[in-house]
């Protein structure tokens, strides 16, 4: 493009065409404003004039030849090639949280999913494979809208999504996974897909020629926004319950819901019941201690109950995984006093039934009875009220039931030396729960319960 000499007219500055004079607050004082021209009438432009772009906030110079030129274009270029080229567009396959970008299909529609935050930049998306640069959905289809995929997709499996600016120029692709999803999901309620069943009795275990209908089966759906909800009365969910109680063994409990019934899609999940003898030996005292927190990924913290039992034979084991809690039990809850009831069903015509009243504290502790110790030396605290005609105590750990931290029977309202055992893996801290055992002259059990450890210097 050429501008001989006699072909430029001079235009004076009060009528040129890109210029605006404004009058300020002020008296006489004058403001001059130039404006480029507008990217519609680049044609009229000089070499060396500047065009913008207000659109996509673009700045450019006219060359010689009358061709726009961008600093911003060529850096364009370049980071779509290192976006193409590396590892670099791998990195946009998780989000913040780790969760896989995803995109919705059913048959031929296909939705990304709307919940993801993708950049303003993006304005369009186009879906090919991973390897054979096959278009699943060849046209370039705007962000928001449903897409036509001309191939089935694969649940799934991964794929890589294009997407483009406003030019309709590649500016990064993402590694997104295909889930087949009902047309429901497809019109917009993408939070709504069932990720997992959970099938929750009020024990896992039956005696042998215990009653079946003694289990109480309730069915839970997780959502992948993360919601639960209560499914066990709803009409698409079909249990199958296959346990044969007539001798020692294992049974299944296996649920199926059909989350959508028209299009006969679902999810399903099993639990597997354990089929014991119905021998009892007679249980003379029960304790519970909240043995630790479990943290899960969404940074829930969860209270793991122990139920320790006592035997009139001098055994002491775990009974957790055999007891019934009959009241309400929420294992989120902290700072806050708890009343449940332990039942110990050990068999058919003899039960262990006991109330306990505690409170968890934030750091796990879930005692107000305190056990002083320091480096070598462990002290009852003084106000405790020791049980009437208690004369000694043992201190038992609360995983390892052979381990005592008292090396002996230990006389109480002393100090008492202790073993701190090297191997284990949760040695003697502040906040930690312990089993006291409280005996009498002849070293018969009398009572137990549960203290915290609290360092303090013993004198």
């Amino acid at each position: 493009m050429s501008y001989p000499n006699n072909s430029i007219e001079k235009i004076p500055l009060s009528s040129s065409r890109n210029s605006d004079i404004q009058t300020l607050g002020v008296t006489n004082q004058k403001r001059f404003v130039m404006i480029p021209l507008d990217i519609g009438n680049k044609d009229l432009a000089f070499p060396g004039e500047l065009v913008t772009d207000r659109t996509n906030g673009m700045i450019y110079v006219v060359d010689d030849d009358g061709n726009l030129q961008s600093a911003y274009s060529s850096l364009e270029e370049i980071i779509s090639s290192v976006v193409n080229e590396s590892s670099f567009g791998l990195s946009f396959a998780y989000n913040h949280n780790r969760v896989v970008y995803r995109f919705f299909y059913e048959n031929e529609a296909v939705r990304l999913d709307e919940f993801l935050k993708l950049p303003d930049s993006f304005k369009y998306y186009r879906i090919r494979d991973m390897d054979d640069a096959k278009y699943y959905v060849p046209e370039l289809t705007e962000i928001g809208v449903v897409g036509a995929s001309v191939y089935p997709f694969e649940n799934n499996q991964f794929y890589f999504v294009e997407f483009f600016n406003s030019r309709k120029e590649m500016v990064s692709q993402i590694i997104f996974t295909a889930r087949f999803a009902p047309s429901v999901v497809i019109d917009g309620d993408a939070g709504k897909i069932p990720s997992a069943l959970v099938i929750n009795t009020n024990k896992d275990f039956l005696y042998v020629t215990e009653n079946v209908d003694s289990l109480i089966v309730r069915v839970y759906v997780t959502y992948e926004d993360g919601s639960m909800v209560d499914v066990t009365d709803k009409p698409g969910v079909v249990k199958e319950i296959n346990i044969d109680n007539t001798q020692v063994g294992f049974g299944t409990i296996k649920v199926t819901y059909y989350f959508d019934l028209d299009s006969g899609l679902y999810i399903e999940s099993e639990k597997t019941i354990s089929v014991i003898e119905d021998t009892y030996n007679q249980v003379i005292d029960m304790i519970v201690v909240p043995r630790k927190i479990i943290v899960i990924n969404d940074g829930t913290r969860y209270i793991k109950l122990y139920i320790i039992a006592y035997y009139d034979n001098g055994d002491v084991r775990n009974v957790t995984d055999e007891v019934a809690i009959s009241s309400n039990f929420n294992p989120t809850l902290f700072n806050t006093p708890q009343n449940i009831t332990v039942k110990f069903n050990a068999g058919r015509f003899n039960t262990f039934e006991k109330d306990y009243l505690f409170t968890v504290k934030d750091d796990g502790s879930a005692s107000d009875n305190v056990m002083y110790f320091d480096d070598n030396l462990i002290r009852i605290e003084p106000e405790y009220v020791y049980p009437v005609d208690a004369k000694y105590f043992r201190m038992r750990d609360v995983v390892d039931l052979d381990f005592f931290y008292t090396p002996e029977y230990c006389v109480v309202n002393y100090d008492h030396s202790y073993f701190d055992k090297s191997d284990m893996e949760d040695q003697l801290q502040t906040g930690k729960n312990v089993i006291v055992e409280f005996y009498d002259e002849d070293k018969k059990l009398l009572d137990s319960t549960v203290f915290v450890c609290r360092y303090q210097e013993i004198i």
